[in-house]
């Protein structure tokens, strides 16, 4: 069985179908989506050298788990250096150089000759090299280029440090046999593409995409490109099923998790757009009774807000399934609450910042005869997870317990407020504490929710701590 890679370009395809509305969180909710489903290779089509961009890449790339992050390097040594240093801490980075490979559009588009492109792809290519051995190089509008110039291509490219190299049929116009044979006669004419990966991207203007593909993977091609959108590239959904369906007919095999795809892929077209494509799901109220679209009441309960976040696509944690429905509640007295509210209220309350610090575990010695020790042990992500502990003296645990985060971090914290109350009632009441810091002349809170109040405590102050430590680290 060959395993097919899979790279998504849906944030691309919705730059070129002008989604300008779609927002920084949407984006975040995007990435984690297609990570969530263990796509390949997620591409970030941004430029890293305007601030918001930047932003978006540092923010995402600690939060990819499973998936590549491929960035766009511009076309500049400085373009390359910046989109580095905003996704270095990924867990696995990539660089894509992209230039067009045909006589008009290098000559109308870039301004050089041919052989200038060939000098210019070498120098682009080796210095992504130089940051990450994961280099994609993408030959854009590479059918209609001329057959010596393309072969040259792929040579400078595979030999300047791609290990990715990419055919794009911009146009879409090939049929699938065509390309299939395309396909073919490249890798029989520069053998110098068997010691790396062949990417293809087929425009799907004639809806020809994914049969095109399919050809181009049984002559060889180890990389498809695809999109929740199928517009631009072969369709996610459909190639999933292609896959499920009639991969062991056919000898192939994905790593994505193809009970989640269909999902995945509603829910991201709903960021892009704010409409749900497919059936309408069916959501249950306090009552009962079944309605097809979402439409949350006021006297909803915390279960049934929390099930038609999860059908949304959302996991979330307990702590931000109580944030979600308080919020919820401040609301629905004023109106009737239907999924785009809903969506509202994830994104304003439950999406937080990548966590530099993490609890792993904490120990706490407290008595009346004795002061309070905090033993706290945190993992630090900073590129690659690090454990960091702390022990510290206070009076009571919670300050010990504060003290010790502090030692681990370096610095002191200004606590402006800290508040305790039980949201449950009972022997294993819920805890949850918020806790205000001061740094910078900023204010930053911090919640947390436990059956243990110092555990609570804990998490609401490193809640904070991570939001003073994000923000320091991108402004």
């Amino acid at each position: 069985m060959k395993k097919i890679g899979m790279t998504d370009a849906t944030l691309q395809e919705m730059i070129l179908r002008e989604k300008g509305a779609v927002g920084f969180k949407e984006k975040i909710e995007i990435v984690r989506m297609l990570d969530k489903i263990r796509i390949d290779v997620i591409q970030i089509p941004f430029p890293a050298d305007e601030k918001v961009n930047e932003l978006l890449i540092k923010t995402v790339a600690p939060l990819v788990r499973h998936s590549f992050l491929c960035c766009n390097g511009g076309l500049a040594a400085a373009s390359i250096d910046s989109a580095w240093k905003a996704m270095k801490d990924a867990r696995k980075p990539m660089l894509r150089i992209g230039l067009p490979v045909s006589a008009i559009r290098m000559e109308y588009g870039l301004g050089r000759k041919p052989l200038q492109v060939l000098e210019l792809i070498a120098q682009l290519v080796d210095r992504a090299a130089s940051h990450t051995k994961d280099v994609d190089f993408v030959a854009e509008d590479a059918t209609t280029a001329e057959w010596g110039f393309l072969c040259e291509t792929a040579k400078t490219a595979v030999k300047a440090g791609a290990s990715v190299f990419t055919i794009e049929d911009s146009a879409g116009t090939m049929l699938p046999p065509e390309f299939g044979a395309f396909i073919e006669r490249l890798r029989f004419d520069v053998p110098e593409l068997s010691g790396v990966q062949l990417g293809v991207c087929f425009n799907n203007r004639f809806r020809m995409s994914e049969a095109a593909c399919l050809a181009a993977v049984d002559q060889g091609a180890d990389v498809i490109r695809v999109s929740t959108g199928g517009q631009i590239a072969a369709g996610m959904e459909t190639m999933a099923d292609i896959i499920e369906q009639r991969g062991e007919s056919i000898g192939l095999t994905s790593g994505l998790a193809h009970t989640q795809v269909q999902q995945a892929a509603v829910r991201i077209r709903q960021l892009a757009t704010g409409s749900v494509q497919g059936k309408e799901r069916e959501y249950e109220s306090t009552s009962g009774v079944r309605i097809g679209a979402l439409l949350l009441k006021e006297g909803d309960s915390l279960q049934t807000v929390g099930k038609a976040a999860k059908d949304l696509g959302y996991d979330l944690s307990a702590e931000e399934r109580k944030k979600v429905y308080e919020a919820f509640q401040r609301l629905v007295h004023k109106k009737e609450i239907g999924a785009k509210e809903l969506e509202a209220i994830i994104a304003n309350e439950a999406i937080q910042v990548p966590p530099t610090y993490q609890l792993k575990s904490y120990v706490i010695n407290n008595g009346n005869l004795i002061r309070s020790t905090a033993h706290i042990i945190l993992e630090k992500t900073n590129g690659k997870a690090t454990s960091v502990e702390g022990f510290a003296v206070g009076d009571g645990p919670i300050e010990a317990a504060f003290r010790a985060i502090e030692q681990i971090v370096g610095r002191h914290f200004e606590l402006d407020e800290f508040q305790i109350q039980a949201v449950t009632e009972g022997r294993e009441a819920m805890g949850d504490t918020l806790v205000k810091l001061r740094a910078g002349g900023k204010l930053y809170s911090g919640k947390g929710i436990s059956t243990d109040i110092i555990g609570a405590g804990i998490s609401a102050y490193l809640s904070a701590v991570n939001k003073i430590v994000f923000e320091e680290n991108v402004s």
